[in-house]
């Protein structure tokens, strides 16, 4: 568990060092699935299908929630969008020379 503490905080650091803060709620989290995995374990507390089955079913939806601001954030970053130094004079209709299409 210690060892697990370990690589945890340094994800962390590297996560916060690259930039990419979308991705720490999900750092935080998988190791905390794994935590309750291992002490389910320990203590016997799966030893059913139905028990194993709602963990498991627990821990899916807490790392779904997780994954959710860094599927936002890659959503976010797929819509293309304009640069603002766009000559708005070029698009002006019924002027000689103008960029706007005309059927």
């Amino acid at each position: 568990m210690i060892g697990l503490s370990v690589v945890t905080l340094m994800v962390v650091l590297i996560v916060i060092l690259s930039g990419h803060m979308h991705f720490l709620q999900l750092v935080y989290t998988v190791p905390v699935c794994v935590f309750v995995l291992f002490v389910c374990g320990i203590f016997n507390w799966m030893n059913t299908k139905k028990k194993k089955r709602w963990v498991m079913g627990a821990l899916g939806v807490t790392i779904i929630f997780a994954l959710i601001p860094p599927i936002q954030h890659y959503y976010k970053l797929s819509i293309p969008t304009v640069d603002a130094e766009i000559d708005i004079s070029a698009y002006q209709p019924f002027t000689q020379d103008n960029q706007v299409v005309n059927a």
